[in-house]
C-alpha cells in the first residue's frame, strides 16, 4: 500500500501534517474534512501510522483525495477548485504566493464575500510591496466591490436576523451567513474612512466610519441572540460546523472594533470627543489592543492584518521619544517571530523585520533582511516591489553611499514610487555625490509639487536647500527631523562627527542648525559635554535665526535631553517648559506628536 501511494506521487500527502493544527482547518473542503480524521486518529489509536495510512487509502480508493489547494504555479489553480480551502489560500497568500491565491479569490468573489474581502486584502498587500499609486485605487475599488457582495448576502439572508426559541439548524446558519456578510461590509466601510480621513475628507470619513461601527454592533447584536439559545436538539456534527463559523465570526469582530478602538486613540483629540459624544465609543487602548491580541492569538483569517495594525502603531506610530522605547522593539521582534512561524518566508513581515532593524541601528541586519525579502518575491514570481528599492535607498542613505543610494532611489521612482519623499532623497544624494546641477533641477521639481498638507514640510525642505550655501548639512537634517538619529551605533555617531568637523560653518542662522545637529550627534554619542557647548552656543544664535524657526526649540529640546541623561532633572525640566513655550510660528507641542513639521 505505502509503495502504491509512493508510485502516485507521495507530494499529494505532504500537506497533511498540518492536520494536527487544527488553527487551519475550515471544517468544510474535503482536504480539510481528511485533516480533522488524521488527527482525531493521531489523538485515539495507540498505532496510528497504520489508521491514517488505511484512512488515506480509502480515501485515495473512494477518489476523495484532494490536491493540494494552492500551487506554485498559478496557471494551475484551477484543478483544486472543488477543494478549495480559504484558510489555505489566505496562508499561501501572506507566505508570498500571491498570485495564486489572489487568482483563486477572484473566481469566487461574486458569491462568497470572505473571498471578496480577501480578494482585496491581496490588493492592500501588493500596494505595500510596489507602493504604486494604481494598486492603492485598485484597493478602494476592490473595497467597493466586496461592500456590494456582502450587501447582496445581507438582504438574502435579512429574515434570519429574527430567531425564535427553537430555531431549525438552516435557520442559524442563515444567521451566521448574515453576520459573515455584516462583517466585511463593516471591515471594506471601516478601511475606506481610514483612507478618507488620511486624505482629509474628514466629513465622509467620520461618515463611514460612524457607519462600520453600527455594522460591528448589529453583528454582536445577533451574536448575543444566538448564545441564548439551547444547542442541546443538535447533533454533534451540526454543533462543529456551527462552533467553526462562530470562530471566524469572533476573529473578523475583534479585528473590527479593535481597530476602531485603537484607531480613535491615534486619532486628533477633537475626533474622539465627537466618537464619544455621538456614537459612545471611547478611545481605549488598551481595549484596543487586547481584542487585537486576541484575533492573532485565535489565529483566525484577521490574524495577519491584526498583526500588521499592531505593529504599525508599535514602530510608527509611537515617536521615538516616548518612553518604554526598547519593551516596543521586544514586543515588535516577538510579534515578528510570530508571523514568520506563521507564514514562513513572508516578504512582508521579513519587509518589517528589516525595518525593526533598521529603527534599532543595526543597518547591516536590516540589509540582509532586504534581501530576503527579494528573494521571496522572485521565488513566486511577483512583481518587481518599488517600495523595496525605496528601502534599500533609505539604508544607503543614512550609511552615506550617496552614489548607491541614488541607483536604488531612481529604480524606486521608475516602478511607481513617485512621492516627493523619494526625489527629495534623490536631491540631496546627488548634492552629497557632487551633481549639483541634477541636484538642483530636482530640489525645484519638489519646490514647485502639489502635495497633501502633511507632506508640505518636504516642499519647505527642498525650497530652503535651494537657497542655503552648506549643502552637506542636508541629509543629517532629514535624519533629524525624520526622527532617525536615535538609535544608531557608536561607530555611526563618530564618523557623522568626523564628518561634520571638517566644515567651519560662519553663517548665524546655518551655524545655529550645524551646532544643533551635532549637539544631538554628540548626545546620543555620549559626550554631554561636547553636546552641553554645542547646544549652548545654537542658542545664543536664537536672534539670527529668522527662516529655521524650529532650530530653536529643538535645541531647548536637546538641552533639557543631555540634562535628563545627566539625571539634573530641575534644569530638564526647565528646558522642557522653554521648548513648550517658544513663541514663533513653529509649534514645538505639535512637533513631538509628528516632528516632520519643521
Amino acid at each position: 500500500m505505502c509503495l502504491d501511494l509512493v508510485r502516485r506521487g507521495i507530494e499529494r500527502v505532504s500537506w497533511v501534517a498540518e492536520g494536527y493544527q487544527e488553527k487551519y482547518s475550515c471544517g468544510g473542503c474535503k482536504r480539510c474534512e481528511l485533516s480533522d480524521k488524521v488527527k482525531e486518529i493521531s489523538s485515539n489509536y495507540p498505532g496510528r501510522e497504520k489508521h491514517i495510512l488505511t484512512a488515506l487509502w480509502q480515501s485515495f480508493q473512494n477518489h476523495e483525495f484532494p490536491q493540494s489547494p494552492v500551487k506554485s504555479n498559478s496557471d494551475l489553480h484551477k484543478e483544486s477548485q472543488i477543494d478549495f480551502c480559504p484558510k489555505e489560500a489566505l496562508r499561501r497568500m501572506w507566505k508570498g504566493d500571491l498570485q495564486t491565491s489572489e487568482a483563486l479569490f477572484e473566481e469566487r468573489k461574486d458569491t462568497d464575500p470572505v473571498c471578496a474581502a480577501h480578494y482585496a486584502e491581496a490588493a492592500f498587500l501588493k500596494t505595500l510591496l510596489t507602493g504604486n499609486e494604481t494598486c492603492k485605487g485598485e484597493v478602494l475599488e476592490r473595497l467597493n466591490y466586496s461592500e456590494r457582495v456582502a450587501e447582496g448576502i445581507v438582504r438574502a439572508n435579512e429574515a434570519a436576523s429574527v430567531l425564535d426559541s427553537k430555531p431549525s439548524i438552516a435557520h442559524i446558519r442563515s444567521a451566521q451567513q448574515l453576520q459573515l456578510a455584516l462583517l466585511v461590509q463593516a471591515e471594506a466601510v471601516l478601511l475606506k474612512s481610514g483612507h478618507m480621513l488620511f486624505s482629509k475628507k474628514v466629513a465622509s470619513g467620520s461618515m463611514n466610519f460612524r457607519k462600520a461601527w453600527k455594522l460591528y454592533q448589529r453583528v454582536q447584536q445577533i451574536s448575543e441572540a444566538l448564545w441564548k439559545l439551547n444547542k442541546n436538539q443538535f447533533s454533534k456534527e451540526e454543533l462543529k460546523s456551527i462552533k467553526t463559523m462562530e470562530s471566524d465570526l469572533k476573529n473578523f469582530l475583534e479585528f473590527g472594533e479593535g481597530v476602531i478602538c485603537l484607531s480613535l486613540k491615534m486619532a486628533p483629540e477633537s475626533m474622539g470627543k465627537l466618537s464619544k459624544a455621538v456614537l459612545g465609543i471611547e478611545s481605549d487602548k488598551n481595549k484596543g489592543l487586547k481584542l487585537l491580541y486576541s484575533c492573532i492569538n485565535s489565529r483566525g483569517p484577521r490574524a495577519p492584518l491584526a498583526l500588521i495594525f499592531v505593529l504599525f502603531w508599535l514602530l510608527i506610530y509611537i515617536p521615538e521619544f516616548v518612553p518604554g522605547k526598547e519593551e516596543r522593539y521586544k514586543e515588535s521582534q516577538s510579534l515578528i517571530r510570530f508571523a514568520l512561524q506563521e507564514f514562513p518566508s513572508s516578504p512582508f513581515f521579513i519587509w518589517l523585520s528589516s525595518y525593526l532593524n533598521q529603527k534599532k541601528g543595526n543597518l547591516q541586519r536590516a540589509f540582509s533582511e532586504l534581501h530576503k525579502a527579494t528573494r521571496s518575491i522572485k521565488r513566486f514570481e511577483l512583481p518587481f516591489s518599488g517600495r523595496l528599492a525605496f528601502e534599500k535607498g533609505w539604508l544607503l542613505f543614512l550609511c552615506q553611499d550617496w552614489q548607491n543610494a541614488i541607483n536604488e532611489f531612481e529604480v524606486a521612482a521608475q516602478n511607481g514610487v513617485n512621492s516627493c519623499f523619494i526625489m527629495l532623497l534623490l536631491g540631496v544624494s546627488y548634492c552629497m555625490s557632487g551633481e549639483l546641477r541634477s541636484a538642483e533641477a530636482i530640489l525645484q521639481e519638489v519646490e514647485k509639487a502639489t502635495v497633501e498638507s502633511n507632506d508640505k514640510w518636504m516642499t519647505r525642505r527642498a525650497q530652503s536647500f535651494l537657497k542655503r550655501r552648506w549643502f552637506q548639512l542636508f541629509p543629517f537634517e532629514i535624519m533629524y527631523v525624520s526622527d532617525y538619529i536615535q538609535g544608531m551605533k557608536l561607530e555611526w555617531y563618530e564618523r557623522v562627527d568626523e564628518f561634520l568637523k571638517e566644515f567651519e560653518v560662519q553663517e548665524g542662522e546655518e551655524k545655529a542648525l550645524f551646532l544643533l545637529l551635532r549637539g544631538a550627534i554628540l548626545r546620543n554619542a555620549g559626550n554631554l559635554k561636547g553636546s552641553l557647548d554645542c547646544l549652548t552656543e545654537s542658542l545664543e544664535l536664537e536672534p539670527e535665526v529668522t527662516s529655521e524657526m524650529w532650530v530653536v526649540p529643538h535645541a531647548y529640546y536637546e538641552t533639557a535631553m543631555v540634562y535628563v541623561r545627566s539625571r539634573d532633572w530641575e534644569s530638564a525640566l526647565h528646558f522642557l517648559k522653554t521648548a513648550k513655550s517658544h513663541k514663533g510660528k513653529f509649534d514645538f507641542r505639535r512637533a513631538l506628536n509628528f516632528k516632520l513639521n519643521a
